[in-house]
């Protein structure tokens, strides 16, 4: 299982074919994290899962209650959030999301930046 962080308005694009040149035109799945809930009494996801065709699926999660099968090979798991400190701002909450898939399934984060091939000094 592969575990991401994302917070309020971040996204993922995965899939099986997916090139990192072209995001918007090669994913199965761009799922955006619309709300995360940080409450001690209530920790809860909402996703916005959009597939190519435009088919759109809203869901809300909370650890250890649910989960979501999206494909027969694709699994998202709600594992919990994380409170973190950003220097100068108030605290950040981001979602822990699981995603049980094939080694084949690629997912690409939407503010990955790219290796531009640069040696280390």
């Amino acid at each position: 299982m592969l575990i991401l962080h994302r917070r309020e308005g971040e996204a993922v694009f995965s899939g099986f074919n997916l090139d990192s040149d072209n995001l918007e035109g090669t994913f199965d799945h761009h799922v955006v994290v619309k709300e995360v809930g940080h409450q001690e009494w209530a920790k809860y996801v909402e996703l916005h899962i959009t597939t190519p065709n435009g088919e759109t699926q809203e869901l809300t999660l909370t650890p250890g209650v649910n989960s979501a099968r999206i494909t027969p090979d694709l699994e998202l798991i709600f594992l919990g959030t994380r409170e973190y400190m950003v220097s100068g701002g108030p605290a950040e909450v981001s979602a822990r999301i699981g995603y049980e898939a094939p080694r084949s399934y690629r997912i690409v984060r939407d503010n990955a930046r790219k290796n531009m091939g640069r040696a280390a000094v």
